[in-house]
């Protein structure tokens, strides 16, 4: 309300926004909506790897459309928005922010049980090769670009086939 009357009606007023409903309920969004142009709601890291503690291992997107299947973490994208819309946002307002990298799990049998790797839900394995907070990740060992295990920007997807193994399995 005050940047708002500082600023005067004519500025621009936007917020990175949290998709996580707590942090949505922290920011008070039906009150504050009035005076924002847009919500960009960061819609990415729902599920990483690059943490410690049981539920980093489970294999799940970070940045589902829709609820993955269980046992998968149950956020996403969609659920994010009925939330805000649901705290009174108008669905004009709202800005969907998406990752243009993945997170990566560490599951070194995974691959030799045929096509089981396509399915989420799967428990990644500390691999141990990684430094710092990071030592302990469930994380795969990093791409060559951004050296962060459990990480693989979108450079390193498109050099590694990605988005080729993609086209081929959509136009099978």
């Amino acid at each position: 309300k005050e940047l708002r009357a500082g600023l005067g009606p004519s500025a621009y007023i936007s917020v990175a926004s949290q998709a996580a409903e707590k942090g949505m309920a922290d920011e008070d969004v039906n009150a504050t909506s009035q005076y924002v142009d847009s919500w960009h709601i960061m819609s990415y890291d729902y599920q990483v790897s690059d943490l410690s503690g049981p539920a980093a291992a489970v294999m799940s997107p970070n940045a589902p459309l829709y609820n993955p299947p269980a046992p998968a973490l149950q956020m996403s994208i969609n659920q994010t928005v009925h939330n805000y819309l649901g705290a009174g946002v108008p669905r004009s307002k709202i800005t969907i922010g998406v990752p243009f990298y993945s997170h990566t799990w560490f599951a070194p049998d995974l691959v030799s049980q045929g096509d089981g790797w396509k399915a989420f839900g799967h428990k990644g394995v500390v691999q141990g090769s990684c430094c710092g907070p990071f030592k302990t990740t469930f994380g795969a060992q990093p791409g060559p670009g951004c050296q962060m295990c459990g990480l693989y920007m979108y450079s390193e997807i498109l050099a590694a086939g990605g988005v080729q193994w993609y086209d081929n399995q959509t136009q099978s």
